[in-house]
């Protein structure tokens, strides 16, 4: 014989108790006021007249007692008290500036450290009643005074030049930039991945929170074993490698042998700059074009993890880097940028030197 289990609430009344209910009523034409009296909800104590009344009316003879929403799911009613709202609410603040903090990892705070099991979906609805939404990490760093008048001022020289002129101006903007390798152990290669996730749990008026910015450690904690240091640029023709390196800063020597061997040039003339020959402006001292090439990356290397594939070599991940690069989104990503660079300098100008919304 099968044996029925459900999760009944402490004030909610055990299967002989239901049946009696019912007996009560149908039997002995009780009203719900004295039935309430003469039987005991799960806690031990008597039920409200309203209560007895709710479980005569879903009562079902073909079951033999109330068929309950959550039947044999192994949900447990809870109600957030207010112990337990401040205990999530200063979790999250504490756990999102260490990095990607989920329901989950707050439900299974609230399991361990108060012994409250609640479902995921409680947390998440509690969260969105105080405001919090799952946002992409949009802060933007503040400057100094200094620095603000320093960006408002190339704004306005950039504005000056006029889009032909800037075409002309802005022939390869150029950057470094270091790709750090997954380790190989299967859970720090997992956590190593994840990190980098972009959104989280915050207020839409925590948008400019510096405290909350997105930052990429392992770039710089990485050992040099596990890196890929690249320099590479990007115009309105698209996006370009110069060089691959060996350390993860390049030498004036290694600059030099460059130019020597013609890879600047030919990065230069690969995006069909105006002026086919030179001379050419190059800009430095940016590295957000290489953001999409780093994040398309990344995504393949969580792929493999998560497929058991064993972590590739600089070799092969050198090649999968020039792959995505070459590729028509990536491509287009660049364009894009570089075409939006007179709307970003309107928008500087326009906020005084202040970080731009893209």
């Amino acid at each position: 014989m099968v044996r029925v289990s459900e999760n009944v609430h402490l004030r909610g009344l055990d299967f002989s108790n239901q049946r009696k209910v019912v007996v009560l009523r149908d039997v002995y034409s009780k009203s719900f006021v004295d039935i309430a009296q003469e039987v005991r909800n799960v806690a031990g104590g008597r039920p409200s007249p309203r209560t007895c009344c709710q479980y005569y009316q879903r009562f079902s003879t073909v079951a033999g007692r109330k068929k309950s929403q959550y039947h044999q799911c192994g949900r447990r009613a809870w109600k957030l008290t207010a112990d337990v709202r401040r205990f999530l609410l200063q979790r999250l603040k504490k756990l999102r500036q260490e990095g990607l903090c989920t329901c989950k990892l707050l439900q299974t705070g609230l399991a361990r450290q108060k012994g409250i099991c609640v479902e995921v979906s409680t947390v998440q609805k509690f969260l969105k009643s105080q405001g919090y939404k799952w946002l992409p990490r949009a802060q933007k760093r503040r400057y100094t005074a200094v620095h603000m008048r320093e960006r408002k001022a190339f704004a306005h020289a950039v504005l000056s030049l006029g889009v032909r002129r800037l075409r002309e101006k802005l022939s390869f903007s150029m950057d470094g930039c270091v790709l750090p390798l997954p380790p190989k152990d299967h859970t720090d290669r997992l956590n190593f991945l994840q990190a980098s996730d972009t959104h989280m749990w915050r207020l839409k008026s925590e948008r400019l929170d510096p405290s909350l910015a997105g930052q990429d450690i392992f770039s710089k904690q990485s050992p040099l074993d596990r890196c890929v240091p690249l320099w590479g640029g990007l115009s309105e023709g698209g996006f370009s490698i110069v060089t691959f390196h060996q350390k993860k800063k390049l030498t004036k020597a290694e600059w030099v042998q460059l130019l020597k061997a013609g890879k600047v040039v030919s990065a230069v003339q690969s995006l069909r700059p105006v002026k086919a020959h030179g001379p050419w402006h190059m800009l430095c001292d940016n590295e957000s074009f290489l953001n999409a090439a780093e994040c398309h990356a990344q995504k393949l290397d969580l792929q493999d993890a998560l497929r058991g594939r064993p972590v590739l070599g600089k070799r092969a991940y050198k090649a999968r880097v020039r792959i995505v690069v070459k590729s028509m989104h990536a491509q287009t990503v660049a364009k894009q940028i570089a075409k939006s660079y007179m709307k970003t300098c309107r928008e500087v100008v326009r906020k005084g030197g202040a970080a731009s919304s893209g």
